[in-house]
C-alpha cells in the first residue's frame, strides 16, 4: 500500500516531480538552440531562433573591453533600433531578442549597423 500525502500518493508525488523536471530540462535544451521552440509556429523563425541559440556563448573578456561602448549604446540606441523594427521597446532583453532575431533573418541593414557601432 502507498501512503497518502495530501490526498496523493508517493507515485503520484513523484511522477510531479519527474514531469518538472522533465519539462526544465527540455526548456534549458530549447532556451541551449538543442531542441526547436515548439510555440513559434513560423518554421523559418524557429530554425533560426535555434541556430542562434545554439551559436551563442558568453565571452566575459569582450564584453569588458567593449563595456564603456556597450553601456553608451544600451543608454542611447534603444529607441533607435526599436523604431527601425517597427515595434515598441519594452525591454532591453526584448530588444536584444528581437535584434538577433532580424539579424538570423538576413536584415543586412540591421546587422552592418550594429557592426559598424562595435
Amino acid at each position: 500500500m502507498t501512503r497518502q500525502t495530501d490526498g496523493k500518493s508517493l507515485y503520484e508525488q513523484q511522477e510531479e516531480r519527474i514531469l518538472a523536471q522533465s519539462d526544465a530540462f527540455i526548456s534549458l535544451l530549447t532556451k541551449r538552440g538543442i531542441l526547436g521552440d515548439h510555440q513559434i509556429d513560423n518554421e523559418k523563425v524557429r530554425k533560426a531562433k535555434q541556430e542562434k541559440n545554439r551559436k551563442s556563448y558568453h565571452n566575459t573578456q569582450l564584453l569588458l573591453q567593449h563595456y564603456r561602448n556597450i553601456a553608451w549604446l544600451l543608454e542611447c540606441l534603444p529607441v533607435d533600433v526599436a523604431a527601425e523594427l517597427d515595434e515598441p521597446f519594452e525591454g532591453v532583453d526584448k530588444l536584444i531578442d528581437q535584434m538577433d532575431l532580424e539579424i538570423a533573418l538576413g536584415n543586412r541593414k540591421l546587422e552592418n549597423r550594429m557592426e559598424g557601432i562595435v
